[in-house]
């Protein structure tokens, strides 16, 4: 059975509890992903839900006397492999009940995976919980929360609103999606090396194609890899590429040393994906401490986006329109920590976009290097970031669209 969250997450807006079972799993109140679908009814029922039945293309749905409500998406009839929960906490109350949400997460299940301004993720294993502040087309504001279970990525076909990617060849299985790439693991070609170590594929396949280092093009590799389950540990032995679903270009890497892995990373997925096919839990390592550190921002910057990579903001008080909703930006993407260069040390990119909020597409004007918010170096703008570009895969764009006043159409 195949969801369409669009219409489901349309209505949400919501609170609840984590509970995390273990470290390599992330649950909602309570209820284990394998539980029969009488008894999450009964769980919910017990916390005051009244059940109203199947709705939107199965998935059962709850509501409480305040408005706060639970839908439940079963692989099959049976088992739960995802729950989108809502409460009557919406309009100017919105955004202090996101900020409480993600800090009550946040100090249950340690250091986020991606934080946005409307959106903050964590990650165990195959399982995550994402919470969302969204804005609608009349302008209410609402807060939602997903929580994904193994088996979500492939019921769901991912994020609704992220790119679309091709289908996964028979035998494998979606791990990790995002808007840059997915991931997935073979589960039809697992075959055991010893009593802890299995040899499996993974692959990654990408939106659109990009460029290798050799001069060629590729949308898909896949990596023939070890996995040592009980040492949280891989090793490569093969690299193979794609376009459009045919081979590129091979590459032999038997030899490589064993390689411990930490949480969040995209081998981590792959790990846990290929032990869990198998009935085996993964040792993976705690996800590093952040090292990066962001500066105050300057009077009437704005954060967008941000994530444990980098933090990107806008200048509110350079926001000039355009006409028919396009606006010209400053918006500024920091690292965290210097970064080598041609031009020396460099800690961000400074730039000037052009946002058609109503078509929902953006095109860079200028770059340029900065250090400690100085100038070092003027950067061309590659031809394809000159030409509008839709900004579904950009973060940022949405808020800075509402920064600017033309609000994002849901």
């Amino acid at each position: 059975m195949r969801y369409s969250l669009r219409p489901l997450l349309a209505a949400a807006a919501l609170a609840c509890a984590a509970t995390p079972t273990s470290a390599q799993e992330i649950v909602f109140r309570q209820i284990p992903w394998n539980a029969p679908r009488d008894t999450v009814r009964a769980r919910l029922e017990a916390q005051g839900y009244r059940y109203l039945g199947v709705r939107e293309r199965g998935a059962l749905t709850f509501v409480r006397p305040d408005s706060a409500y639970v839908m439940v998406m079963l692989r099959g009839v049976e088992h739960p492999i995802g729950f989108v929960t809502g409460d009557a906490a919406r309009g100017e109350r919105a955004d202090a009940r996101f900020r409480s949400m993600a800090d009550s997460l946040e100090r249950r299940l340690g250091n986020p995976v991606d934080r946005r301004p409307d959106a903050v993720r964590w990650e165990a294993g195959l399982t995550s919980v994402t919470v969302y502040l969204r804005t609608y087309r009349n302008g209410q504001r609402a807060v939602e929360s997903v929580w994904q279970g193994p088996g979500w990525l492939d019921e769901t076909g991912g994020d609704p609103d992220g790119p679309a990617f091709a289908d996964l060849p028979a035998g494998y299985i979606a791990v990790s999606q995002n808007r840059e790439r997915r991931v997935a693991v073979d589960t039809s070609a697992i075959t055991r090396l010893t009593p802890g170590a299995l040899r499996a594929r993974y692959r990654v396949d990408y939106p659109d194609p990009i460029d290798d280092d050799l001069g060629g093009r590729y949308d898909a590799i896949v990596y023939g890899m070890d996995f040592d389950c009980p040492g949280g540990r891989t090793r490569m032995y093969s690299r193979t590429t794609l376009l459009r679903g045919r081979r590129h270009g091979t590459s032999s890497a038997q030899g490589l040393p064993w390689r411990r892995v930490t949480g969040g990373s995209e081998e981590a997925r792959a790990l846990d994906g290929v032990c869990r096919a198998r009935g085996r839990s993964a040792a993976v390592a705690a996800r590093p401490a952040a090292s990066r550190t962001f500066e105050a921002l300057p009077a009437g910057w704005r954060v967008v986006d941000q994530d444990e990579e980098s933090r990107t903001s806008v200048d509110s008080a350079a926001i000039a329109p355009r006409g028919a909703g396009v606006y010209s930006l400053v918006m500024r993407i920091e690292w965290g920590r210097m970064e080598p260069s041609p031009y020396g040390q460099v800690d961000a990119l400074r730039g000037v976009t052009e946002v058609d909020c109503r078509a929902r597409r953006y095109r860079i004007m200028h770059f340029m290097l900065e250090l400690h918010r100085r100038d070092v170096h003027v950067t061309p703008v590659p031809p394809a970031q000159a030409a509008w570009n839709a900004a579904a895969d950009k973060p940022g764009i949405a808020e800075a669209c509402r920064l600017a006043g033309e609000p994002w159409q849901s």
